[in-house]
């Protein structure tokens, strides 16, 4: 937790300074904003197109729909690469949302990528690795399809990782969250699910409205039945707005462990925000 006090403007407050845009008069604008600002990236890079791994859920079904609505589906080319049979239902999934937007995607199956992996550098370096590591070279070997293909045809890689998923650090490191843009990265999860809803997203990819398990397939029990707007509004003002465990809760009505749950899983994951450590140049070395 920040540790900061709740001044007294702030004293009674239960909204954020910046207040989650849900409305439909918000929704158009924040949408006019992404599409302007992927085709402002793509034309200043002077890129032919983007790619976008697409996983059949909502914040890569809305980046993929953004992608489309900014360059035309011709520049948007869809990546489906599922890696465990449990994985199936999703590339079907992301398979049907490139057909509704009218986008070429191509299809990778990875599981003997990482099969080959385990076997010729986890054996050496890491036989006994757990899942979470696992999962990160899974991620990891995602984003070099993506980028393969991006090299190989001069396109950029649009990523899908929204404010929340920042705030909590759910993304891997130089993995899903490796991008050249990210058109969601300004919007929390409860305003990408609105988005959604506002671009008439199938209800096939709509997730339940809890909070999404931010381990990447694993349970975290705290926020398991936490409705996403409320991690959202935890996050905004413990967080962002600096309030203190206690005022949050207050605030929100919430369980004071919840919000120093959001607020560990924050501070844990700083270094994932942060660019490499590095020496101050300008510091005066010892003789």
């Amino acid at each position: 937790m920040t540790g900061t006090e709740t001044s007294g403007a702030d004293a009674g407050r239960s909204e954020p300074r910046r207040a989650l845009r849900t409305d439909p008069e918000r929704l158009a604008s924040t949408h006019e904003r992404a599409t302007s600002f992927v085709r402002s990236v793509v034309d200043e890079s002077g890129a032919n197109g983007v790619v976008v791994r697409l996983r059949g859920d909502v914040d890569s079904t809305v980046t993929a729909a953004v992608a489309v609505d900014a360059l035309g589906a011709d520049d948007v080319h869809g990546l489906v690469l599922p890696c465990t049979l449990g994985s199936e239902a999703n590339a079907r999934d992301a398979e049907a949302v490139a057909d509704l937007l009218g986008v070429d995607a191509t299809r990778v199956q990875l599981h003997r990528l990482l099969a080959g992996f385990r076997e010729t550098v986890g054996g050496e370096l890491a036989p006994a690795a757990d899942t979470v590591t696992t999962m990160n070279v899974v991620a990891r070997l995602r984003m070099t399809c993506a980028y393969f293909l991006a090299n190989a045809t001069r396109r950029l890689v649009v990523g899908s990782t929204t404010r929340t998923d920042r705030l909590l650090g759910d993304w891997t490191k130089h993995g899903d969250g490796a991008a050249d843009l990210l058109p969601l990265g300004h919007l929390f999860e409860t305003e990408v699910r609105a988005l959604a809803a506002h671009l008439d997203v199938p209800e096939f990819v709509i997730e339940p409205s809890a909070g999404p398990d931010r381990w990447g397939g694993f349970a975290d029990e705290p926020t398991r039945d936490v409705p996403a707007e409320t991690v959202d509004r935890v996050l905004a003002l413990a967080i962002e707005d600096g309030r203190t465990v206690e005022g949050t809760a207050d605030a929100l009505g919430v369980d004071a462990e919840l919000v120093e749950h959001l607020a560990g899983r924050h501070a844990g994951t700083r270094h994932k925000r942060r660019r490499p450590a590095r020496p101050d140049r300008n510091e005066a070395t010892s003789g």
